[in-house]
């Protein structure tokens, strides 16, 4: 955990002081001094969670100690540790970029000539989709139209 018990004391004292000047100037002492009490027993908890998620997430502690289980040969047993490294990917990684990086210098050398041609061939090749329409009967009647409106609004 971050910090020790003084940091929660000084939380609830301070907590508790802010809270008794408010509740004195509205109510009677022992209410005032009642409500100084459970503030001062909040702000010590909250002071306390504070501790508690600063030392787990946000300070964590740097040595880890590792129980490494070790049989009457000297080798590890197997399941009782996980190795989180991982490869060097970084080459693999640096070595697919270089290559990316190559083909678009390479590729924005060649005449624009080319690349016009390429894109007149793949604007030809396309075809949009073309869906089937639905059919509909224009040659409706305003009398049957108004009955049919009239036998779906219930009049």
């Amino acid at each position: 955990m971050y910090g020790n018990w003084r940091f929660n004391l000084i939380t609830g004292l301070v907590g508790s002081i802010f809270v008794f000047i408010i509740a004195i100037t509205k109510n009677p002492l022992l209410s005032s001094l009642l409500r100084t009490f459970y503030s001062f027993v909040a702000f010590f908890l909250i002071a306390y969670l504070m501790r508690y998620l600063l030392g787990t997430f946000i300070f964590p502690k740097e040595e880890v100690a590792q129980n490494i289980e070790v049989n009457s040969e000297g080798t590890e047993i197997s399941g009782q540790n996980i190795d989180y490294s991982t490869e060097q990917e970084d080459v693999d990684l640096n070595d697919l970029l270089k290559e990316q990086l190559n083909k678009t210098v390479n590729a924005s050398k060649t005449s624009t000539n080319e690349v016009n041609s390429e894109s007149k061939v793949e604007t030809e090749s396309f075809k949009p989709l073309k869906p089937t329409q639905l059919f509909s009967n224009k040659s409706v009647e305003p009398e049957e139209m108004s009955k049919a409106i009239r036998h779906l609004t219930g009049e």
